[in-house]
């Protein structure tokens, strides 16, 4: 894994990496934690990811474990605001930079992995942004609607001046 990704950066990533995940099939690979490339933020818990499994480049979506976010495609228009402001902060914090990513399982439809994505040894983003409001803990269950109190927080966060640090 070493120098091979460490001279990856998201404008010199050959064409194989930029794609998505093309066939939505299960890789068989070992769930550990791994260094990954954020090539997208798709939504407040949802991104497009790229790491190594034994010398062999593995591009795949990663749904952050733990939290449930405001959705793009709800018919509630202060929840999709909501998820537009949270996606747009992630998109300039997060894309085109690595990190180290703890992958779980599949979810439930195959498509995407469960993990988290950390900003340092063991202090996920998912962390950061459940001690911002930003998000909701999520365990599997049905999830809650959002309140409008909720999503105008989200909406109206001082993004300019939060760090994820």
């Amino acid at each position: 894994m070493g120098n091979i990704f460490k001279c990856l950066c998201f404008g010199c990533l050959p064409d194989c990496l930029k794609l998505r995940c093309i066939e939505k099939k299960k890789y068989s690979f070992p769930f550990k934690r791994y260094k990954t490339f954020v090539q997208e933020v798709i939504d407040g818990d949802t991104f497009h990811i790229t790491f190594f499994v034994e010398k062999t480049p593995v591009t795949m979506k990663i749904r952050l474990i733990g939290i449930d976010a405001p959705e793009m495609s709800s018919k509630n228009p202060l929840e999709k605001k909501a998820s537009e402001m949270l996606t747009k902060y992630l998109k300039q914090r997060l894309e085109g930079k690595y990190f180290d990513c703890e992958l779980f399982k599949w979810d439930k439809y195959g498509g995407r992995v469960i993990g988290h994505l950390y900003m340092r040894k063991n202090y996920s983003i998912s962390d950061i942004l459940i001690s911002r409001k930003l998000v909701k803990c999520y365990e599997g269950n049905k999830k809650e609607e959002w309140t409008n109190d909720e999503l105008t927080h989200i909406y109206n966060f001082d993004y300019a001046n939060m760090k994820l640090k």
